[in-house]
């Protein structure tokens, strides 16, 4: 506070307002500063939580993935062993084609 009054009597009251304000701007600057950081922070956990969960949906998918692939290896292999259940025809050759329900039961 010494510093302020020396300058004050030196320089006069100009000048003694250009530095409160430039105090009052560094000030600002530091809780600014201070906010951004702890916006900053919180923006980084939520992506690293977000990261986390993403990655264990992945995991899960690739399992999944991995089972739908067993799946249809065991139905390919089925239909070459079987190929008439690729073409519609039973084992005895005759149309296995299921015809489809009538909606309304009725002729109109």
């Amino acid at each position: 506070m010494g510093d302020l009054i020396e300058i004050l009597k030196q320089f006069g009251v100009p000048m003694g307002l250009v530095i409160l304000f430039v105090w009052e701007g560094r000030q600002r600057e530091h809780r600014m500063t201070d906010r951004l950081q702890l916006v900053e922070d919180y923006i980084r956990g939520e992506l690293r939580e977000i990261a986390r969960q993403s990655i264990e949906v992945i995991k899960e998918q690739k399992h999944s993935t991995e089972e739908n692939t067993a799946t249809l290896m065991n139905l390919t292999r089925a239909l070459g062993q079987r190929p008439c259940l690729l073409n519609g025809q039973s084992a005895d050759g005759q149309s296995a084609a299921v015809r489809p329900p009538v909606i309304g039961g009725g002729a109109g």
